[in-house]
């Protein structure tokens, strides 16, 4: 499967905020969207970076309050780890753990076409699994007889 495939499984919707929204309109859309992080593009399409919430709460433990009054664009990571529709998700996955990212924005030659989360990744595994047991479990069932 390649991150086209599970973006069409999981819906395209990314999430982006502008360079200059407040730490604290960002915190209200993650927690109201429950998700953990966003794009960061002030046009919606070229990206110019991720803020995710270990990236905020990073900050208030160095900064305080203060952080709250900060900017996307003051905490997000500009040096963004991406991948494109066609890579596979076997290396979407490599990637996150690679770098120690549990998000991935998917970007082609028009920008931004998606985000890819740890957590989209883990829930197509485990579906994968969970078919592979019940696969398993019907060739027990079935015995020797439906091998002839």
């Amino acid at each position: 499967m390649v991150a086209r495939e599970l973006m069409a499984s999981k819906g395209p919707a990314v999430f982006c905020v502008g360079k200059d929204q407040s730490i604290n309109e960002v915190i209200g859309l993650l927690s109201g969207m429950g998700i953990g992080a966003v794009a960061v593009s002030d046009d919606n399409k070229n990206l110019d970076g991720i803020l995710s919430e270990r990236d905020i709460l990073q900050a208030l433990d160095e900064r305080g309050a203060e952080a709250l009054v900060l900017t996307a664009g003051d905490l997000m990571t500009a040096d963004v780890f991406t991948c494109n529709a066609d890579t596979l998700v076997a290396e979407v996955l490599s990637t996150m753990v690679d770098y120690g990212v549990r998000h991935l924005p998917v970007v082609g030659d028009d920008g931004l076409e998606g985000m890819i989360s740890m957590r989209d990744v883990v829930q197509l595994r485990l579906s994968a699994l969970e078919n592979e047991v019940e696969s398993l479990r019907r060739q027990l069932q079935e015995g020797p007889q439906a091998a002839e």
